[in-house]
């Protein structure tokens, strides 16, 4: 039961569990993402979707005593380890601007970060980078996000703050 709930927390998806084995999965995930986003000339809204495959592990109670000082904040959830891919497509109002991101993201537990190629399309389309660490809780991700553009041009960096809500379904499952 821990288990599912520490990958519930983390992914929003309840795989079934054995004891005190190990979990390993492999989940798709999408959502929606809604934020703000600040150039250095406006700031306004912001509306896209996102996609991700992420490889989970879920340590067994032999590997993680009860006792240890734990940075997770809830005291019953084994710790869980995450990587995979992450693909966005965001439009931001207030600059009139599509985005679109792609890179790897890692985790541990409820903490994480993603990063990756950036580019953007509008009057005049540009490239870059862009990284973002997240706190998720279940199917909500607080998120802050940095971009940098490589060209240039005026406004070359922005910021976004934001909620993505993720949705994910397992397509493989493992206990050891």
């Amino acid at each position: 039961m821990r288990r599912s709930l520490a990958l519930a927390v983390l992914l929003a998806s309840t795989p079934a569990y054995a004891g005190d084995a190990d979990e390993q999965a492999l989940v798709v995930l999408g959502g929606l993402n809604l934020g703000q986003a600040r150039h250095d000339d406006n700031t306004g809204f912001l509306l896209g979707g996102e996609l991700s495959v992420a490889f989970t592990h879920v340590m067994g109670d032999h590997r993680w005593s009860k006792a240890d000082a734990s940075p997770i904040p809830f005291g019953n959830i084994d710790p869980v380890f995450w990587g995979g891919l992450y693909a966005d497509v965001t439009r931001d109002f207030a600059a009139d601007f599509t985005r679109m991101s792609i890179g790897p993201e890692l985790g541990f537990t409820m903490l994480g970060v993603d990063g990756g190629l950036l580019a953007q399309f509008g009057d005049d389309n540009r490239f870059g980078w862009t990284v973002r660490p997240v706190l998720t809780v279940g199917v909500i991700s607080l998120y802050w996000r940095h971009g940098k553009f490589t060209d240039e041009m005026p406004n070359a960096s922005f910021n976004e703050i934001g909620v993505l809500l993720k949705w994910g379904r397992p397509v493989w499952e493992r206990v050891e």
